[in-house]
Formats: C-alpha cells, structure tokens, sequence
C-alpha cells in the first residue's frame, strides 16, 4: 500500500457493503426491483458486514478526533447474506409504507453461479472490527437498525 510506505500518520478505514439513502446501491436497487416486479432474485452464498454510509461518517470523525493511526477494519455489527439484507429492506419498505411496491414482492435466494456479474465477488466478506471497536471505543450499531434507519430516510424522500 503506497500510503502505508510514504506517510507515517495515516488511517485507512476499510469497509465493504456500503448502503446508504443516497445515490444508487442495493437499498435503492432492491427497492426499484420490488416496483417492477413481484419476484427479486438475491444472491444468498455471499456473507458480509452491511455498513452504513452514517456510520462510517461518525466513524471517520471519530478517527480524526482520537488522532488515530493504523488501518482499521470498519463494519456494522453482524453478518448477512444479500437475500438477508434484501429481506429486511423489504419488511422495513412495508412498515414504512413505501409507495409502489409490487403486491406480494418477494425475495427469491439464488446462489452465485445463477447469477452472473462482471466483477467476481468472494463468498465470505466478513470483516474483523475487534481492533477498531478497542481503538475507538464505539460499539458498532447492528446491520439490521442502520437498515432501519436507511429505508426510513427513503420513504420519507419519497421513493
């Protein structure tokens, strides 16, 4: 890694499975889905650590606070499959009651060699954050909730 060998002070946060209310990402893919159509296929062979923009926004300003230095692995408490997060986003559309979905939308678990995409992506992404939650001294809030708060923030934007 180029930053690691030229600077001495750095923080490198790595993260992966980035949802957000904003822009495109599977949030807002799933949910289009579910106006489209009534059955969404969803890889469910593929575990890792949903994380919300939010959180690694905090996080970022907790790094720069504490004057931290190293590199970091950064990930929202638990692990799930796609076919998991797309399941939550939709139970959590239904309770918000987000406009156009598809009556009786339902996720479909597919397994990866049924669905095919231009980059290849591992089966396991789990990430490690023992050592960020000691440096930080945050307790990572669930996949789920951030989940939560994501949809929430959509429906209200009318999605």
């Amino acid at each position: 890694m180029a930053i690691t060998e030229t600077c001495k002070d750095y923080c490198i946060l790595r993260t992966s499975w980035v949802l957000s209310h904003n822009r495109t990402n599977f949030v807002t893919k799933i949910l289009s889905k579910a106006r489209e159509t009534p059955i969404i296929r969803v890889v469910d062979d593929q575990v890792g650590s949903p994380t919300s923009s939010t959180y690694i926004a905090s996080s970022t300003m907790r790094c720069i606070d504490l004057d931290l230095t190293g590199t970091y692995h950064l990930a929202c408490a638990g692990y799930a499959s796609w076919a998991n997060v797309a399941e939550e986003v939709m139970e959590q559309a239904r309770k918000h009651g987000t406009i156009g979905l598809s009556d009786g939308a339902e996720v479909i678990r597919v397994h990866s060699d049924e669905y095919k995409t231009i980059a290849m992506r591992p089966l396991n992404s789990k990430l490690n954050c023992e050592k960020w939650k000691s440096a930080s001294g945050i307790q990572p809030p669930c996949w789920k909730d951030e989940v939560h708060d994501i949809v929430a923030k959509i429906s209200d934007a009318g999605f």
